[in-house]
């Protein structure tokens, strides 16, 4: 028979008062060789491992043993830092011998227990398998079934319009988180469950949710990261009303942040665990908090008691009154942290419940180098049949445009990560990139809503866990928007200018009505001021507003109507008119007026005061006039100066109309594959919109005149584009080329609906603003998109300097105190090479910047570390350490099958072998005959040499294209000759001239740093070997990794 002890309630407490082990405590209370009964007693156990549960979640234990008695305890850290002492039953009175006795008596189970003791971080459905292993505790009376469940985080189905909406996973269940569930997966047929670790069913990633985003279809849907991590759930219990129990765990991450000059420094915000408690039937008493490190070791461990566990509901590591963590002891180079959350009810509790949940698929998202990848493949043109004229290759539809080019990328990105040469370390980042124009298709670009079409596509395959530490920069997409009035069936352009006019329509809402007077006077919250412009749109009419006040809360304004509305509080809405003429001007020799409209922010007036080449006009009634000025007065107001004297304007609604025009999109897509879930260290994509446009960017009658093309009135901005011959290009809204609209200058402050904003910041915060500083789990990146580089955005940005358009002349910085610091600058192109911008990483220093470029006219890259040395940017082996000249030979490569040159290094995918080839280093030369008066080029055969007078020799100016005499400097402008256009394969001698002189390279070195070599490939990518798509077939190059820069911030 077990010993029967007098009640808990009668007994006598033993404190716990200092560090002391268990062992001790009992020494010292009279209790040795007593653990049984103290277990027994206090805990209803025998189990050590059942004990030591006990001391931590209720006296407080800093170091639990397997043998108990060992293990140290600390009254800090527990709730109930004492232990009663055990006292055997005896009567009140002695019992009598002979009579039958009858002794009530209660008998103490263990409280029941659950705790994960084995789980995978990370694998790779389907192929891998996530292995989870946990141990019981308790006996069967208390509990005896398991349910297994992984949960995902932030389910959602995703709208026609590709926004995320919550939903749950289970139709036919509220609330539901759960992807996989397998019911009393194990029952205790025992007293006591095994001691021994229990294996959990297998788990491949796949899917059994019934609506959403993985939804089960077909032969199986498999995680992403869209809804991660995923919480693995043990559920330990005996009344089936329990089996809807559940913990809901946020995402917990451990980051470090940039400090100035600095190593960065652990952000202590990131140090707290949260939760949420459903379906419980507030069971759940007390339990514990437990951190795993990358190696799974235990590192952290602390109790959780009633208050904190169904209450606070929340963890803080460094600041938690009981126990906290040693700042010291959190490293990165143990990251990923997991925490395990483990709850259960009490001793008391006779249909008890335990629950345990943890994380899987969980990364360190800390990286420390990176490898860059490059897709080198040349986008283009063709000749047009039947000439003359210029094509952009592709699909007409564009819908099968970007589904081959998608299907063309996904094959590079496959190839590449086959390349055995890929590092397969988590904190190396992957850094794959393609050229500028990959995506733009034969109408010269995408109408804009289709651009998102490209990253949908692009994720069936970049959402595999297998990229989990891969960054991808798609080259970039071209799309347009057409500025004319649109077909409303067909939503095709219908050559009709477009005119802004009428009303709009602006929401608020109604708090107070006062309908006391003849006028009714509101009070009413709006996310902008009004103006007496405007009207109330009451019960059946509008009424004008007579007058408009503020009141001294934000946001609230009172609005005087003309007349009774018949409003009541709630919503309503006001009409604004989209333009309205304040005041008219008639002294001067044209016309200047006062508008009330935002529209005017994108009117595009030359600086130089020029009128533009294709300009705004306004309109009311019968009454139109160009306009040829137009200065921001501030709170939406213009003073619009028109070309003539119009007496015919007048205060009231006007119309401002828009010349024919089509603004372009060039936009970088830069997506994470599998992002971290906590977005406090960056983004998970981002769109870069390219700034400036360039002439070669679209075919059109300036492709090669750059200086037509930057006209500063936007005269030669003519392209072709969506079957338009002759449109007038607009650059992205925001950007500061010619012609810009609305344009965002570096630095600037600005209110827009009422709500302050840092205008031009290159800083990318949401991912859609199109700024060039992307910062994507830690790593910041800087992205200029070609001619942007020339320009020197990001320096600009960073230092400021003059300013390369209009108003030209010095601009202070951009960046404010804070702001992150490019780590790797990066520069898609199609023309354009590191050495002529200016860099922004760092330079020089033990760990300098990284860059890298992916050119598509040239169909190769480069990528550099910032070191400082010299270089040249068409020979990147080519290293100094002080400035100088190339000594590097010019070469190219020739394809005898293709009859052209390649701009791809290696072989021809098609013909084979390719040969190096110089170009000579002669000047070139014509030879005309001697005699006057005769043009007759050598040999003359009217006047054979000798006896003739000798022949008279010519050279081509390189700088102004005329003729010259042989040994003089060009008489027009003094510049060089041009050199001899002849190539000859190496080894041999130019046709013309012997004998063989290449042509030195000679381009100045830059200081651009040391070229990085290459590891892998090139790997061709068959599929881009059409030519009605490339004009070159691509490959894939890896680089050699490089160690990351530190974070810094400005």
């Amino acid at each position: 028979m077990p010993p029967v002890f007098a009640r808990r309630s009668d007994s006598n407490k033993i404190d716990v008062t200092h560090r002391q082990t268990l062992g001790e405590l009992l020494d010292t209370n009279g209790l040795t060789g007593r653990l049984n009964d103290v277990a027994l007693y206090n805990w209803g156990t025998l189990v050590p491992a059942e004990i030591n549960r006990a001391l931590i979640e209720l006296v407080g234990c800093a170091r639990p043993e397997t043998d108990p008695l060992a293990s140290l305890l600390d009254p800090a850290l527990g709730p109930k830092p004492f232990i009663h002492k055990p006292v055997p039953w005896k009567p009140a009175a002695p019992l009598a011998l002979d009579t039958a006795h009858t002794v009530q008596v209660r008998r103490r189970f263990p409280a029941p227990a659950v705790s994960i003791r084995k789980l995978t971080r990370w694998f790779l459905p389907p192929s891998g398998t996530c292995e989870a292993e946990y141990v019981l505790e308790g006996v069967a009376s208390s509990a005896d079934k398991v349910d297994f469940e992984v949960h995902a985080h932030g389910y959602h189905s995703l709208s026609p319009q590709g926004g995320q909406v919550a939903c749950d996973t289970d139709a036919t269940e509220g609330g539901s988180t759960h992807l996989f569930r397998r019911r009393k997966c194990y029952e205790v047929a025992d007293r006591r469950p095994p001691a021994v670790a229990q294996k959990l069913p297998d788990w491949k990633g796949e899917s059994e949710a019934t609506q959403g985003v993985l939804k089960r279809e077909g032969t199986g849907t498999f995680i992403h990261h869209g809804c991660a991590p995923y919480d693995v759930l043990v559920r330990y219990y005996k009344d089936d009303r329990d089996n809807a129990a559940k913990i809901l765990l946020t995402p917990f991450a451990p980051r470090w942040k940039p400090v100035k000059g600095a190593d960065p420094e652990l952000d202590e915000d990131t140090l707290s665990v949260s939760w949420e408690l459903q379906g419980d039937h507030g069971k759940l008493k007390r339990g514990q908090v437990v951190v795993w490190d990358k190696d799974d070791n235990v590192v952290f461990f602390a109790p959780l008691d009633e208050q904190q566990l169904r209450t606070r509901k929340r963890y803080e590591f460094l600041k938690d009154a009981r126990k906290t963590w040693d700042k010291a002891a959190i490293r990165r180079d143990q990251l990923p942290y997991r925490v395990q959350l483990q709850a259960h009810s009490d001793e008391d509790e006779p249909l008890g419940l335990a629950l345990a949940v943890m994380p899987t698929q969980v990364r360190a998202f800390d990286y420390a180098q990176v490898q860059f990848i490059a897709f080198n493949v040349k986008p283009g043109t063709k000749a047009r049949v039947p000439g003359p004229g210029i094509d952009y290759l592709g699909d007409a539809d564009p819908d099968v445009d970007i589904q081959t080019r998608c299907d063309v990328m996904k094959d590079a990105i496959r190839l590449a990560a086959a390349d055995g040469h890929i590092r397969p370390e988590e904190n190396v980042l992957k850094l794959f990139m393609a050229p500028e124009f990959y995506f733009r298709g034969k109408d010269g670009g995408y109408p804009v809503e289709k651009l998102w079409d490209v990253t949908r596509q692009l994720r069936q395959e970049t959402d595999k866990p297998e990229y989990a530490d891969w960054l991808f920069v798609f080259g970039s997409a071209i799309g347009y928007l057409p500025h004319e009035e649109l077909d409303a069936v067909t939503g095709a352009p219908t050559g009709t200018p477009l005119t802004h006019g009428g009303e709009g329509q602006v929401h608020a809402v109604l708090l107070e009505a006062n309908t006391s007077g003849v006028d009714d006077v509101l009070k009413v919250a709006l996310s902008r001021p009004p103006e007496t412009t405007w009207k109330v749109r009451g019960i059946g009419q509008n009424h004008a507003l007579k007058a408009v006040a503020t009141t001294l809360t934000p946001g609230e304004y009172q609005l005087t109507v003309d007349g009774k509305s018949g409003l009541v509080p709630g919503p309503i809405a006001l009409s604004e008119p989209v333009a309205w003429i304040d005041t008219v001007d008639q002294t001067g020799p044209c016309t200047e007026v006062v508008v009330n409209s935002r529209v005017c922010s994108r009117i595009f007036i030359p600086s130089s005061g020029a009128a533009p080449a294709a300009p705004w006009k306004l309109r009311t009634g019968s009454e139109e006039d160009d306009i040829k000025g137009c200065v921001p007065l501030g709170a939406g107001r213009y003073c619009l100066t028109l070309a003539n004297k119009k007496v015919g304007f007048a205060s009231g609604s006007a119309e401002l109309v828009e010349p024919r025009s089509t603004e372009v999109f060039n936009v970088v897509m830069v997506q994470k594959g599998w992002p971290a879930p906590l977005l406090s260290q960056g983004l998970k994509g981002a769109a870069v919109y390219k700034e400036y446009v360039s002439a070669i960017d679209f075919v059109g009658p300036n492709s090669h005149n750059a200086n037509a093309w930057f006209d500063p009135t936007g005269l030669g901005r003519r392209i072709e584009i969506h079957g338009g011959t002759d449109r007038l290009a607009l650059p992205t809204e925001g950007s500061t080329d010619v012609p810009a609209a609305s344009p965002n200058r570096v630095g600037l402050g600005a209110t827009w609906l009422n709500r302050p904003n840092r205008v031009g910041s290159e800083i990318n915060l949401s991912g859609d603003g199109g700024g060039s500083v992307v910062t994507v789990d830690g790593v910041t990146l800087g992205l200029e998109v070609c001619l942007d580089h020339a320009m020197n955005r990001l320096d600009l940005f960073y230092h400021g300097g003059n300013s390369p358009v209009p108003p030209f002349g010095p601009q202070p910085p951009g960046a404010v105190a804070g702001d992150p610091r490019v780590q790797v600058q990066l520069i898609p192109s199609f023309g354009m090479s590191i050495g002529r911008g200016k860099l922004c990483t760092w330079i020089g220093g033990p760990r300098p910047g990284l860059v890298f470029n992916v050119d598509g006219q040239r169909c190769a890259s480069v990528a550099r570390v910032t070191d400082g040395a010299y270089a040249c940017d068409d020979h990147p082996a080519m290293h100094a350490t002080v400035p100088g000249l190339c000594t590097q030979d010019k070469e190219l490569r020739w394809c005898v099958g293709c009859n052209k040159t390649r701009s791809a290094p290696g072989d021809c995918p098609t013909h084979g072998p390719t040969e190096a080839r110089h170009l000579c280093g002669y000047a070139w030369q014509r030879w005309q005959c001697g005699v006057v008066g005769c043009t007759n080029t050598m040999p003359c055969i009217a006047h054979p040499y000798p006896p003739a007078p000798p022949p008279l020799g010519f050279n081509w100016c390189l700088k102004c294209s005329k003729e010259f005499p042989v040994g003089l400097p060009c008489s027009t402008c003094g510049g060089p000759p041009a050199p001899c256009p002849e190539s000859y394969r190496v080894g041999t001698t130019c046709s013309k001239h012997t004998p063989a002189l290449p042509q030195r390279c000679n381009a100045p070195l830059v200081s651009m740093g040391q070229s990085i070599a290459t590891v892998g490939g090139p790997t061709q990518v068959n599929s881009s070997h059409d030519p009605a798509f490339f004009d070159e077939g691509g490959h894939v190059l890896v680089y050699s990794a490089q160690v990351l820069p530190r974070p810094d911030v400005f």
